[in-house]
């Protein structure tokens, strides 16, 4: 049974793809969501930009692989902005250069064009508040390539270190984490039990206000920890 959405604002949406077929798709899947609007489409990512021009929108959900510019390109272009909207990406073809050149330009989401309908509307409602989604099939694959997107230009320290005040053995479990190591990984590296893993990991995403291990180590690693 569908989990009912309380009523509020409604999220304006812009939908980009080459794909006539999928734009009608997307519009249908939006359309069931009492608290979603396609505001807009566009078949590319410089028609994306001639909208952004004129009006304003909550989230962009928009293909990766199009004609005259890529939705990278678009991601890039709207990063550029002052207040861009979240960002939403969706491609058909999953691959490790894709899913970081999109995580390392602050998309909110990477999903797949597959994913179910109810999948897409909650990723849209998580990242309109403030999450990270990435599809099931691509987030182990992005936590082992995690330190590779702290090097990248966009994703320099937004915070000083010494703005969370981390104990030393909890911050030893965050740089694990960081890594991509698991519970039983991390015990393994550090001699601690399991439950005291758990109960470091639990601080840490209170710490970060992060709502996930992914989370968590996108944002440690935004802010210099990791390293």
């Amino acid at each position: 049974m569908p989990v009912p959405v309380l009523p509020g604002p409604v999220i304006n949406l812009l939908v980009v793809d080459d794909d006539p077929l999928v734009l009608e798709a997307l519009g249908h899947y939006f359309a069931s969501a009492d608290d979603m609007k396609v505001g807009a489409t566009a078949e590319n990512g410089k028609a994306a930009l001639a909208l952004l021009g004129e009006q304003d929108f909550d989230v962009i959900v928009a293909d990766i692989h199009m004609p005259e510019m890529d939705g990278t390109t678009l991601l890039r272009e709207v990063g550029e902005m002052d207040n861009p909207p979240v960002f939403i990406a969706m491609t058909a073809m999953d691959n490790d250069d894709t899913l970081l050149d999109v995580m390392s330009h602050k998309a909110a989401a990477y999903i797949l064009k597959s994913s179910k309908p109810a999948y897409i509307l909650e990723t849209v409602r998580e990242a309109v508040k403030g999450g990270t989604v990435v599809t099931p099939q691509s987030l182990t694959r992005l936590v082992e390539h995690l330190p590779e997107l702290q090097n990248t230009t966009t994703m320099r320290p937004t915070a000083a270190l010494d703005s969370h005040d981390i104990p030393p053995a909890q911050l030893r479990v965050l740089e694990l984490l960081c890594e991509g190591q698991s519970n039983a990984e991390i015990a393994a590296s550090t001699g601690y039990a399991d439950g005291t893993i758990k109960k470091y990991i639990s601080y840490l995403l209170a710490e970060f206000q992060a709502k996930s291990r992914l989370d968590l180590a996108i944002k440690a690693l935004k802010a210099g920890y990791g390293q």
